[in-house]
């Protein structure tokens, strides 16, 4: 008897405890875009911004490009990166997510983002539902570095040998305690 009320005792107790699991990020949540290449956070990298091309891998004067900021708002991401004009991430027509001025437009590539899964520490950001992100050398930036990000939205990829990953989100929060290699 005393087993029963123990157990009945520890479980309301875990269930009143339990952090509340927000299924999508609220309007107006601040976010850093990672790559995730498999399960857990060990090998995550910042997404960066090369001109108006979202990439990841950039080094200037051996220090890393400051990550790619994001504001979640109503389905689209705002960039708020410091070292870009203001705008949203776009799909271009072949799948590269580039940065575009703001739209008031819903029928536009800015809208259909999700970020989910509240009260975990990297949540994972859809495009329409795909999660399914990759990378190729570009022949522009070959020479600077920074591999070049695209959803696989057709099943073609747009080069011989991509880079197949998801992406997470982090608040900036938790952010500033992450150690230096994610």
């Amino acid at each position: 008897m005393l087993f029963k009320s123990l157990t009945l005792l520890t479980a309301a107790t875990s269930a009143i405890a339990a952090p509340a699991q927000d299924k999508n990020a609220p309007d107006g949540s601040e976010f850093i875009l990672r790559l995730h290449p498999g399960s857990g956070s060990m090998g995550m990298k910042a997404l960066q911004l090369r001109n108006n091309k979202v990439v990841f891998g950039l080094e200037s004067n051996n220090t890393t490009v400051p990550p790619l900021q994001v504001t979640y708002q109503g389905d689209q991401l705002a960039v708020n990166s410091s070292s870009t004009s203001p705008g949203e991430i776009t799909i271009a027509s072949n799948g590269q997510l580039v940065i575009t001025e703001a739209s008031t437009s819903t029928f536009n590539s800015t809208y259909g983002w999700t970020i989910e899964g509240g009260g975990s520490f990297v949540r994972q950001v859809y495009y329409k539902g795909s999660q399914e992100f990759y990378s190729c050398t570009s022949e522009d930036g070959a020479v600077i570095g920074g591999q070049e990000v695209y959803i696989l939205g057709s099943g073609n990829y747009t080069c011989d040998e991509p880079f197949k990953f998801t992406i997470g989100a982090t608040t900036l929060a938790t952010t500033e305690k992450l150690p230096e290699h994610l």
